[in-house]
């Protein structure tokens, strides 16, 4: 449907009160392409979370895809699936979860990992295929503590108490305090992996991890 001008006697009708109203909101069709790319620049401008300069304000949210590998890793599937992301300009990309360990420590089937050196090239290749277009990459760790399942890792799901999943139905066992401690060891050993592989950040997936479940008095029994 094409657009005109109304007419409006001999005066012209762009000294009219409409006119004025349709340019203070930006609805003028003559004006929609200076006026929409004023209001983007900024989030087409660059910013810097931490050390790390994002060339603009798009972030990819972190979602599962179900594409990486089964039982945990890198594949080809989960690399074009970031790489076309990044072809199409996103600044930053908040990968899926990523596990941290196996068994109890499976959120998903296929997933992301950072488990140990094995995991180290895989992950690269996703790194670096994103950062071949000015992407960034944060990698999401996760442990799903007692939102874990039987099923999904082939071990009964671990939390702060065992207090019954609301989602699963499953009962968790009960981590002793060295074995607390060393689950937030390997977190952070993680982290590092994540670094190694090309990560330009790392961020503690909220969703079920294991570390919030030791604080609220609903999940944890401990004294």
């Amino acid at each position: 449907m094409s657009w005109s001008a109304p007419a409006i006697g001999n005066s012209d009708w762009r000294d009219t009160p409409r006119r004025q109203k349709l340019l203070s909101c930006g609805s003028a069709p003559w004006r929609s392409v200076p006026v929409a790319k004023k209001m983007y620049d900024r989030l087409f401008s660059p910013v810097r979370i931490g050390g790390v300069e994002i060339k603009n304000r798009v972030a990819m949210t972190p979602m599962g895809v179900n594409l990486a590998a089964a039982g945990g890793g890198v594949n080809d599937d989960i690399i074009a699936f970031y790489e076309a992301r990044a072809r199409g300009g996103i600044g930053l990309i908040i990968s899926e979860i990523c596990r941290v360990m196996d068994g109890a420590g499976a959120g998903e089937p296929c997933q992301l990992a950072a488990r140990n050196g094995g995991d180290l090239q895989g992950s690269s290749g996703s790194s670096t295929r994103c950062n071949n277009y000015g992407t960034r990459m944060f990698v999401q760790l996760h442990h799903p503590g007692r939102q874990g399942s039987v099923f999904c890792g082939g071990e009964q799901p671990v939390s702060a108490s065992a207090v019954e999943s609301p989602v699963n139905g499953e009962a968790p066992r009960a981590l002793t305090i060295p074995e607390n401690r060393k689950d937030r060891t390997g977190l952070r050993d993680r982290a590092r992996i994540a670094q190694m592989a090309g990560a330009d950040g790392r961020r503690a997936a909220r969703r079920a991890r294991l570390p919030d479940q030791q604080l609220p008095v609903a999940v944890s029994q401990q004294a």
